[in-house]
């Protein structure tokens, strides 16, 4: 059955539109939370500090500071915009942006022209995108994530192009060449897609098609091994950086229970943010994948062996299993639930015969269960009208910061707690130490998180603001041996981020003698 265009049905028609108005306000709320302009929370702070704090060379030079890591032309294109506009948060967040505007019509080529989907269910999955929650956090956030899942579906529709021969291999291998240094889950893709096209084309055994192919798979290859030479190794190799992901990798030849426990927790909590809607939406992923793997799909085969891929270099620890890491997993799956729903009412079309109450019952449940399965996975509502939902609890940091720029006086010091650092670094200048109208410098930090240090780093500036930032699990404590030596008391609470004033003993007697005299 034919679902598209003229040729639409008018509850198809109706389908399109209802999709399609949700489609513009979910827009509408991603470019909304981006003008709110809320402050960089801490992994943002820490990869900025390698943008603007550094030179191009400088910032070209792995392993990046603060435990971060990044795609080679993403810094590239961050780093440029930040030259030309400013350093902003709205600067450093316009590239994911742009990103994810960019992916919706990439993700509906890849399900309409390479895939099949009919016309209807390509607006649902493209509105499951554009609702998701963690794409509504990504979509202004200065990561790479968001441009990865774009990346990943550009891979998907440059090889469909090149299997249509829209491109020839030339193009072909020139477009991976550029991915690779914007993404590293789109390089694996890229392996993906050349490993299923030299598996298709041995298969009819067209052994003189494989020379082109594999000139530009020495290319592609070529720019892999020098990218992950020359910038990758430098950041994977560091040990606090596998420290802090090693919970995260997949045993890909599981032998125990405790193993097999540990995969299934990895990859059950992978779609924890979609709740209880994280089954039936894998249910018809898995549909849909199947599906369209009979339908003999290369592109469907290609994505197979890419996610292999990324299982085993999970396995050998240099790729974690994390939402964020994998957030192209979640467009993956609209893609593909979508097109099994697709299957099923395409399935129940009749032909050229007018469909029986049984067929029509199947299709309406189709269109039903969609518009279920998109209200189920969809927080759009939340991200449309608050700006909390985009906050993370502890690290909203932007006004406490701005307070005490306004509002310190001579003698007066801010203490940073935690990884305060970054933020102050980023919203009062990388390096500085003076914040507001003084003459003296009047910053101090403590990162020890260590309640008896930092007591004594506090108390030894007798009259201070104090940011305590990610301090919540041990605040009550710290406050309580503050309170043995002075007066500290509450001044702002943002989202679980608070800004307290601290006065010693000593202040506040001397104080109370000049009030006396």
């Amino acid at each position: 059955m034919k679902i598209s265009g003229k040729d639409d049905p008018l509850y198809a028609k109706i389908v399109i539109a209802v999709l399609g108005v949700i489609l513009v306000f979910a827009v509408y709320a991603h470019i909304r939370l981006y003008t709110l302009g809320t402050g960089l929370w801490y992994d943002e702070a820490a990869l900025a500090g390698n943008i603007i704090d550094r030179s191009v060379r400088n910032m070209l030079t792995q392993p990046l500071s603060n435990l971060q890591t990044a795609p080679l032309l993403y810094l590239i294109c961050v780093k440029a915009l930040t030259v030309l506009f400013g350093a902003g948060e709205g600067v450093l967040r316009v590239f994911s942006l742009i990103a994810f505007l960019i992916t919706l019509p990439v993700q509906a080529l890849v399900m309409r022209r390479a895939l099949g989907v009919a016309k209807p269910f390509v607006w649902f999955g493209i509105c499951m995108t554009a609702t998701f929650g963690l794409y509504f956090r990504y979509s202004h956030e200065l990561k790479p994530y968001m441009s990865d899942t774009l990346f990943v579906l550009a891979v998907l529709l440059a090889y469909w192009w090149f299997r249509e021969g829209r491109i020839r291999s030339v193009a072909f291998a020139a477009i991976c060449c550029i991915v690779i240094l914007f993404s590293a889950p789109a390089a694996f893709f890229i392996a993906g897609v050349f490993i299923t096209e030299i598996l298709l084309r041995l298969r009819r055994k067209n052994l003189r098609a494989l020379f082109p192919l594999f000139g530009a798979g020495v290319l592609v290859l070529a720019v892999f091994v020098l990218n992950y030479l020359f910038w990758i190794q430098g950041s994977v190799s560091v040990s606090d950086m596998q420290d802090w992901w090693r919970n995260y990798h997949f045993d890909f030849f599981a032998h125990s229970s405790d193993t097999i426990r540990h995969n299934a927790e990895i990859l059950f909590e992978l779609f924890a943010s979609l709740g209880g809607w994280r089954i039936p939406l894998l249910v018809f992923a898995c549909g849909g994948f199947v599906c369209s793997l009979r339908k003999r799909h290369a592109v469907t085969a290609a994505v197979g062996a890419s996610v292999l891929l990324l299982l085993v270099a999970s396995h050998l620890k240099m790729y974690p299993v994390y939402d964020r890491l994998w957030l192209f997993v979640y467009a993956l799956s609209f893609v593909y639930a979508a097109l099994f729903l697709s299957a099923i009412f395409t399935g129940l079309a009749g032909g050229k015969e007018k469909p029986g109450p049984l067929r029509t019952a199947g299709r309406v449940a189709a269109i039903a269960a969609s518009f279920a399965l998109l209200i189920g996975c969809s927080q759009l509502t939340g991200y449309a009208t608050a700006e909390e939902e985009v906050k993370y609890p502890g690290d909203v940091t932007k006004p406490l910061i701005e307070y005490v720029r306004e509002h310190i006086k001579e003698g007066e010091k801010f203490v940073g707690l935690g990884n305060a650092h970054l933020v102050v670094g980023y919203n009062n200048g990388y390096g500085s130490l003076r914040i507001g109208n003084v003459s003296e410098d009047n910053i101090v930090y403590s990162e020890k998180f260590v309640i008896a240090h930092d007591a004594v780093c506090v108390e030894a500036q007798k009259k201070a603001y104090v940011l305590m930032y990610q301090y919540n699990s041990q605040l009550e404590d710290l406050l309580s041996e503050l309170r043995k030596t002075g007066d500290i008391e509450l001044v702002m609470d943002v989202h679980q981020t608070r800004l307290y004033y601290y006065c010693s003993a000593d202040s506040i007697l001397r104080q109370s003698i000049r009030e006396d005299q």
